[in-house]
Order: structure tokens, then sequence, then C-alpha cells
């Protein structure tokens, strides 16, 4: 099942048509559309909306180690060079309150440009992109993360994300309307008044990404097939512990040693055996963090996750 939440409607409406969902009526708290391989909901805007948004539909439906979920939406650039309509896949969230990060697990290849973003919990119109610490900033993206790791893993977690405009401040359009920005142009007083077409944003980016959310659904779907009968674990004790071990010799950071191992999982289910993998880089052992990075970058090239 691949689970989807937008911000608002008109961020949602391509999805919707991509994927022939159809509204959900037995769910009263948000707007739900499904369909037997997908569900959309729109949140509302802003990371508590999203974050209870996805809470209620993943509460509600229990869902498996093999099913995705994607926050799409706009999202704001504060640097002035980046197109319009761009498309980012998010590999870092900040969150601004509280500047907690989260690392979404990225094991798949994808075909999107990779940048960090930054939920505000505010509307931001901010001239000065030295002043952000995400190259992206968004509303939900941290709300969501924190709320779907409730119930799934970080590599279950997409964050995609259209560049709608650059945080302009004081602009107005042909018609003399105030253009306060990307997170301006989601407050719902201001949706009407601003001169940034979602909808055909959205639109010329949709089947682009319904497109690979299916083909990464088919690919966990394979792997599911490939499960082990019985509940046995994907590595053996064994190779749990010499995985470990390379970790370790890696240097790697927490993050990228869960993500090591999620690697090595996927590979197994995949080949069926890790073997050449241990052969390569068993004996290896960096001296620092950033010779590690390399090898840990090599092996997810490797792996076809790149």
């Amino acid at each position: 099942m691949i689970y989807i939440c937008t911000s608002m409607y008109k961020e949602a409406v391509s999805f919707i048509k991509q994927l022939n969902l159809k509204k959900d009526l037995t769910h009263t708290k948000f707007d739900v559309f499904t369909s037997e391989e997908a569900m959309l909901v729109v949140t509302g805007i802003g990371k508590v909306r999203a974050a209870m948004a996805v809470a209620y539909l993943l509460g509600k439906n229990e869902p498996g180690k093999f099913d995705l979920l994607a926050n799409i939406g706009i999202c704001g650039a504060g640097n002035p060079g980046i197109a319009v309509g761009k498309v980012f896949y998010c590999n870092k969230i900040i969150d601004n309150d509280t500047k907690m990060t989260f690392y979404p697990d990225m094991l798949f290849k994808h075909p999107f440009d990779e940048a960090s973003i930054e939920t505000f919990s505010k509307l931001v119109s901010r001239p000065d992109e030295e002043s952000l610490e995400g190259y992206l900033v968004d509303m939900e993206a941290s709300g969501v993360f924190q709320a779907a790791s409730v119930f799934l893993r970080p590599h279950q977690l997409v964050f995609i994300k259209v560049v709608s405009d650059h945080l302009d401040v004081g602009k107005t359009d042909g018609a003399g309307r105030k253009r306060d920005g990307c997170k301006c142009s989601k407050a719902d007083s201001d949706i009407d008044n601003i001169d940034i077409d979602i909808g055909k944003i959205m639109g010329g980016n949709a089947m682009q990404i319904t497109c690979w959310l299916k083909e990464t659904a088919d690919k966990m779907a394979e792997i599911k097939s490939k499960q082990p009968y019985g509940g046995q674990a994907v590595l053996s004790p064994e190779e749990q512990e010499i995985a470990a071990s390379m970790a370790e010799n890696l240097k790697l950071s927490r993050s990228m040693e869960i993500q090591f191992m999620e690697m090595l999982k996927y590979c197994k289910l995949r080949c069926g055996s890790i073997g050449h993998l241990i052969d390569m880089y068993a004996d290896i052992k960096c001296s620092s963090k950033r010779e590690g990075k390399v090898y840990f970058a090599e092996l997810k090239k490797k792996l076809g996750l790149v």
C-alpha cells in the first residue's frame, strides 16, 4: 500500500487523478481518498495538523513493514536560481522550532535531485538565504516524519517537494496582488490571493512522481514475496555480527549504520546472499568518518540504490 499525505487539496488533485482515487466517506475527521493500491489524506497546513492526520490514517489502517508513506507538496527555496516546478527528494529534515534533524533512509534509486528541507511552524517570507538551515522550506515535513515513525521505519518514508517560489518579499503580480512567498501561499486566508498556480506546478510533475512511487512499491512487494517463512530473520546471527563489525570498521554514524543494515537485508532478499559484499568490505578499516562515507556511497552504487 502507498500512503500519501498532502497539506492541501490543490496539491493532492493531480495524484487523485493519476491513482484513480475515490473519496472515502467513512472518514469524517480528514478528507481521505482511496483505491486498492493507495490512500491519500489531505492533512491541512502546518506540522501539527500534518502529524495528527498521518497518525489518524496510519492508526486506522495498521500499515505493514513493506508499505510506503509519501509526503508530497510545494515548498519554498531560498536560492532564486532554483526553477519553479523543480522536484526534490528530501534527504534531511530540520525542525526549525526544536532544531532536531531527521533522516529518511533512501534504499531505492530515484530520478530526483536531493536536498535538505527545514520545517517552520509559521509563515516564512525571508529574503536572506543564508539564514535558512535547509535548502528548502515547508511547514509539514518534520511533523509527518515524527508521526509516521511511530508506525513505519525510516526507509519506508518518502518526502518529495516541488518548488513553488523563492520566499519573495513584497512582490506583486500583474494584478497588484501581494506575494509573500511559498509559506504565505499556504496560509488558508491567503491561498486565493497570490500568484502561484499550485495545481499547475504539481500537475506538471505528478506523472513522474506517481510512476516512481508505483515502481518502488513494486520493489517492496518483490522483497516481501522473498521473505523467509516462519518469521526467520533475514540476516543470520553470524551475518548480523559480521555486518556490525563492518559498520564499526567503516566508522558509520548511527543513522548510517541502520541504513547499512537495511541495505544488506535488501541485498540478501534480492540476491539470496551477502557473501560477495562481505568479501569486499569485511577487511576494510577506515581512519575517518569521511573515508567511511566514501565506501558507504560506493556500496549504495554497487547495489543500484543511487
